[in-house]
């Protein structure tokens, strides 16, 4: 079977680009990268370094290391050999510069492990067993939305009836306080709202309840 058919690598010719909103843009991007590839070459070789140039727009702009004197000077005197002045101030230029490329690194690192962080974090999410609260409302049925608003409404009427006892007098710590009740379960098959568990309430829902409104049946267990 013949392999599929490329043209191979082409010379793109480079012409001036005649769109002028393209033009800007594309002076901007490589004028970031000529100030990085220029500001890489300080770094690992310690030269000294001048770049001018004018913008499509006649916007003049420039990059000196490590300032514009220093430069202009080994450029115009490429034998004389530098001050005290000078060296002190390339120096001190040299060892901020190594600073700052420290802190660079650190903060790259760091952003580096936050970054793996997350990602064990949302792992971990999205494996781990979902509680009853993250359930999307949209992914429960009818009779399961008939089951979850009959548990909100006994699980309401417990709380009036508690806090009642409580504006009554009732000690905060009652011996025998009304057991939470268990929310409707979220399996799709289920069907109705009776269960085995221990002191689970019915959580059946009948017409008659759909009439009738709220109601407290239950609220301490079968």
């Amino acid at each position: 079977m013949e392999g599929r058919q490329t043209r191979g690598r082409r010379r793109i010719p480079i012409n001036r680009i005649q769109n002028q909103e393209d033009l800007c843009a594309t002076f901007s991007k490589h004028r970031f990268s000529l100030y990085k590839k220029a500001s890489k070459l300080c770094t690992l070789c310690g030269v000294a370094i001048g770049i001018i140039m004018s913008s499509p727009t006649n916007v003049p702009y420039s990059f000196f290391h490590p300032n514009m004197d220093t430069v202009v000077e080994r450029y115009m005197n490429p034998n004389q050999p530098q001050d005290a002045y000078t060296r002190a101030l390339e120096s001190t230029t040299r060892s901020r510069i190594e600073a700052l490329n420290k802190s660079i690194d650190e903060i790259l690192d760091e952003k580096q492990q936050l970054k793996e962080q997350s990602e064990r974090l949302d792992e971990i999410d999205r494996t781990r067993q979902k509680g009853w609260w993250e359930t999307p409302i949209e992914s429960l049925n009818k009779e399961q939305v008939k089951e979850w608003i009959k548990w909100f409404q006994a699980f309401k009427a417990q709380v009036e009836s508690r806090i009642e006892q409580l504006q009554n007098g009732a000690s905060t710590s009652a011996p025998n306080p009304s057991p939470f009740l268990p929310p409707p379960p979220l399996n799709p098959s289920t069907s109705g709202g009776s269960t085995n568990h221990l002191g689970t309430p019915d959580y059946s829902f009948t017409e008659e309840d759909e009439e009738d409104g709220p109601t407290h049946k239950g609220l301490r267990g079968n």
